[in-house]
């Protein structure tokens, strides 16, 4: 499972004590969301973090 987002988001930082708390694992990706390219966008149209990708799809 991977969370991408950025580190200043508060969103994020719930979703990742959430992780934590339910001791799941998980690589964190940390995205520039004020770049022109940003990597959530592959996995969310519209580009909001936090964006949460399982294995799979």
């Amino acid at each position: 499972m991977k969370l991408i987002g950025s580190l200043s988001s508060p969103y994020v930082r719930k979703v990742r004590v959430v992780l934590a708390e339910k001791k799941l694992d998980y690589q964190m990706v940390a995205d520039d969301p004020w770049s022109t390219e940003p990597q959530v966008a592959v996995h969310n149209p519209i580009g909001q973090v936090p964006c949460l990708v399982m294995e799979g799809g």
